[in-house]
């Protein structure tokens, strides 16, 4: 792509954070079928790197315009990030998301998640189910700023699933995370992506091949080599592609239409289904159909049409997915839930301009987090001894004199 820079200062950059375990790190990812190297490393070599090389390539701006945060720890699951999320356990220089792609898809099929789920009673896949729903819930929740009290915009949460089997060999057992955030994605409308899906026909043809499985397949081996995360990268852009072109295409009349809108079928303006408008109430383009070129309207602006729906609130998100949930309660558990959320300021964080000419929001970009010090153990290599952690805890003690209360051992 040559894509031209638009005048005036630079947008800010697009932050997209990826969350996810040892496979999202890269673990076996130099592994190449094409020739053995060792140049690269784990996460220089995994898609998320990978990813934010290829889109800022495609764009072709005279500078990065997207910067994908990593945030990924061997063993760890859907649970560890739900901890991760609701407690800000983040790099202090990360941003407030605008994209959060979720990757803990093949540990939450992982052998110690089996374990956990029967030791609980409970299937395997309402186990996934019910991680899932807290870290969705806790990431599409409104976030607040606590400096100027407005609200950060929530942000785009995708899944990505990466698991083609190892940990099950039943073919129906693999599929217990694919259906537990079918399930999810469809109800809270989040974007489900499958390296997956788009592979099996291809490992399932052959077992024994390891372009795109675990070189050990169908020993149990969950990290796949370098080809999954190359392919990875084409997924991951064919969606991300795929959603943008159909929201804009949305948004975007034929040529011919607007013409005829704006300058001799008077009437359409009257008859158009689906307006929307700016925050200053300006109407904008429209989203679906206009009664022009002859079709009739849909609608009388002079009648009102009796049972339609009343919409929750933006921002809200449906009550939680239950077994007591019913068709009968649903509707009352979501206004009441959005009615306790509206108690949140509706005010929007703005962005101002930063002292290099970088958007930043109002009060500070960055995630607020409600602990004073905090980490989360192996995050970071070399943090297995004692001068590790008294070179972590060193520079927040109180007193030179004493330990405050730390004491590394």
């Amino acid at each position: 792509a040559n894509v031209p820079v638009p005048p005036g200062p630079p947008p800010r950059k697009l932050n997209i954070l990826v969350m996810g375990g040892s496979v999202t790190m890269g673990v076996i990812c130099k592994t190449n079928p094409v020739e053995r190297t060792t140049r690269f490393g784990r996460r220089s070599c995994a898609w998320p790197t990978r990813l934010e090389q290829f889109l800022n390539a495609l764009f072709s701006f005279s500078e990065a315009m997207v910067q994908v945060h990593v945030l990924t720890l061997g063993g760890t699951n859907t649970k560890s990030a739900t901890t991760i999320w609701d407690y800000n356990l983040f790099p202090p220089d990360m941003p407030h998301p605008d994209i959060v792609i979720h990757g803990y898809a093949t540990n939450d099929m992982h052998v110690s998640t089996v374990a956990d789920a029967m030791n609980r009673n409970v299937t395997l896949e309402d186990l996934i189910l019910e991680m899932n729903q807290k870290f969705i819930r806790q990431v599409l929740k409104p976030s607040i700023n606590v400096e100027d009290h407005c609200h950060r915009p929530t942000p785009l949460l995708l899944y990505y699933d990466d698991y083609i089997g190892n940990e099950q060999k039943e073919i129906l057992s693999t599929n217990s995370f694919t259906q537990a955030i079918s399930t999810l994605s469809s109800y809270y409308g989040l974007g489900f992506m499958s390296y997956a899906n788009a592979v099996k026909h291809l490992t399932y043809g052959d077992w024994k091949e390891d372009w795109f499985s675990p070189n050990a397949w169908p020993d149990r081996q969950i990290h796949p080599g370098m080809g999954m995360h190359i392919s990875s990268i084409w997924v991951v852009a064919f969606n991300f592609l795929n959603t943008a072109s159909v929201f804009c295409e949305r948004l975007l009349p034929e040529p011919e239409e607007v013409v005829e809108r704006n300058n001799t079928d008077t009437d359409a303006q009257d008859n158009m289904v689906g307006d929307v408008h700016d925050h200053d109430n300006n109407p904008t383009l429209p989203l679906a159909y206009i009664a022009s070129h002859g079709l009739p309207a849909l609608r009388d602006p002079g009648k009102d049409l009796a049972g339609a729906p009343i919409l929750p609130p933006d921002g809200s998100i449906p009550p939680e997915l239950m077994v007591n949930l019913t068709l009968d309660n649903i509707s009352s558990q979501w206004q009441k839930d959005a009615n306790s959320a509206m108690k949140f300021s509706a005010l929007q964080c703005h962005e101002h301009e930063h002292e290099h000419g970088h958007s930043h929001s109002k009060s500070g970009q960055y995630v607020y987090r409600p602990c004073i010090y905090s980490w989360i153990g192996n995050m970071e290599r070399s943090f297995d001894k004692v001068q590790h952690m008294d070179t972590r805890i060193n520079p927040f003690l109180v007193t030179s004199s004493d330990t405050g209360g730390w004491e590394a051992n």
